[in-house]
């Protein structure tokens, strides 16, 4: 009987692995688990949560948007917030504040986890 092909558990976008030794070789902290980072990382979305629904909402947002900061490419960045767009914006206004909101997260992933990120680029929402 063979076993299940767990070779794409834990994968980024980019195809890397994404467990928690090689991330805290690559810049995260080694004694936070990977949902302690997402839940700091969360943190400033977090802050109005006032009910256990908010607070899943906050999380659930958390990890697109940390998702979107490591996607592959521009392009692929690009996409992924075209859809949360789709999702959840109504007006313009709306649109364009998700766009800073998302623009900010990933400003800060990139500055809590950089040994997850290559050189800076200019693949940031605009």
């Amino acid at each position: 009987m063979s076993q299940p092909d767990d070779s794409r558990r834990n994968r980024l976008p980019d195809g890397s692995s994404a467990t928690g030794a090689e991330a805290a070789s690559e810049g995260t902290p080694a004694e936070l688990s990977l949902a302690q980072q997402l839940a700091d990382f969360s943190r400033p979305l977090l802050e109005g949560a006032d009910t256990a629904e908010a607070t899943q909402n906050a999380l659930a947002m958390g990890e697109f948007f940390w998702r979107l900061a490591l996607a592959k490419d521009a392009r692929s960045r690009e996409d992924g917030l075209e859809l949360l767009l789709k999702t959840l914006a109504q007006s313009a206004s709306d649109r364009e504040s998700l766009r800073a909101l998302a623009a900010r997260m990933i400003a800060r992933h990139e500055q809590m986890f950089p040994g997850l990120h290559g050189p800076p680029t200019a693949g940031a929402p605009k």
